[in-house]
């Protein structure tokens, strides 16, 4: 059931507030700025971003941003905006070959990957801490490690200087760009095959299971509070709710495509951005 609808600038980039009333969603190179208790849109964020935005968080009162290129070149910034006035407050720009914008963002820490390189930035600083050189697709950060993935292996290093702690092979052909979810037991949740998940084992340096495929690509993921649901969307135009001991899971079709999911109200209900350009609140089946 739909309870909530808001219309416009819904893509991949979705990030909840933690007041549990703003969000953030974004078309093009614009944020928009929504007030669930208001049922409208607040304002809007323009970037000089060179292309669709891919990936939005929020931490505190800003909102970083990160995008791919509408062109053969990468854009490769992540930009930290102030969340009211849209103010750059910081623009980590790479210094090696640009990545592509995929960005995982803590409260000390920014993390790109992609392209052919790796960097990490100390919130508020532009200039990189540390960077390297090789093909990074996505990288995830879990309390002072970085995990990362490069075809077919993934490396765990330290997020101080990036010196490497361990790597183990990761029996995958294809990656996907879906930030990686960790939970609490120092698992973590990836999107290798791009229609299908894996959970991985990163002391024990091994994928510990497989999930049922999508019918297209996954294009988000996230756990509820407790970490006993797994919530995916895809572009086949659904939204899967996972138990996460089982892998057993219920399915809603809400267009030609899902661009992303979170689940909002306690977990009891989940946001999803639609490729119909609405964004809505639905019940869970």
């Amino acid at each position: 059931m739909i309870l909530e609808t808001y219309r416009g600038d819904a893509g991949n980039g979705l990030a909840l507030h933690p007041d549990g009333d703003r969000f953030v969603s974004a078309g093009g190179n614009v944020i928009s700025v929504w007030s669930r208790r208001q049922g409208e849109r607040l304002g809007r964020i323009g970037t000089d971003l060179a292309g669709g935005i891919y990936r939005l968080a929020i931490m505190g009162e800003h909102v970083f941003a990160g995008c791919l290129s509408d062109g053969d070149e990468y854009d490769g910034r992540v930009l930290e905006l102030d969340l009211a006035s849209g103010e750059v407050i910081t623009a980590y720009q790479p210094e090696l070959d640009a990545p592509t914008g995929y960005f995982v963002v803590s409260a000390d820490h920014v993390v790109s990957a992609g392209s052919e390189s790796l960097h990490l930035w100390d919130i508020g600083s532009a200039r990189p801490r540390w960077s390297l050189k090789g093909q990074y697709s996505i990288a995830g950060l879990h309390g002072d490690t970085v995990v990362a993935w490069t075809p077919g292996v993934m490396e765990v290093r330290t997020a101080a200087d990036g010196a490497p702690i361990r790597s183990f092979e990761v029996d995958a052909e294809d990656f996907g760009y879906v930030t990686p979810v960790f939970l609490a037991d120092g698992r973590s949740l990836w999107t290798f095959e791009s229609d299908s998940f894996a959970v991985i084992d990163h002391e024990a340096g091994a994928v510990l299971r497989w999930s049922p495929e999508h019918d297209g690509e996954i294009t988000s993921i996230s756990v509820s509070a407790d970490e006993s649901r797994i919530l995916t969307s895809s572009q086949d135009g659904t939204f899967r709710v996972w138990d996460a001991s089982t892998f057993e899971y219920t399915e809603v079709r809400v267009g030609d495509i899902a661009w992303s999911a979170r689940f909002v109200d306690g977990d009891q209900h989940v946001l999803v951005a639609t490729s119909e350009d609405r964004l809505e609140v639905r019940s869970l089946p």
